[in-house]
């Protein structure tokens, strides 16, 4: 029991840090350049991520279509 409460300790500060890593860097992109900087760095941020979850859909696509021909193979 009292493991899992250490282990919970220790969980918990990685989240107020990257809480407080993500509020100082919104903070500091509105101080720079206000609402527009933020709104350019959110589009910037996003574009790979779309990239990324395209190619995860087209994987995921292809393995449940070799999926469903193993599937009727083995009927």
């Amino acid at each position: 029991m009292k493991e899992k409460a250490k282990l919970d300790h220790l969980i918990f500060w990685p989240s107020i840090l990257w809480g407080l890593i993500m509020a100082l860097l919104s903070i500091s992109l509105l101080l720079i350049g206000g609402l527009n900087v933020v709104q350019t760095s959110a589009v910037v941020v996003a574009v790979p991520v779309v990239i990324i979850y395209i190619l995860l859909i087209i994987s995921l696509m292809k393995w449940l279509k070799n999926d469903d021909h193993i599937y009727e193979e083995d009927k």
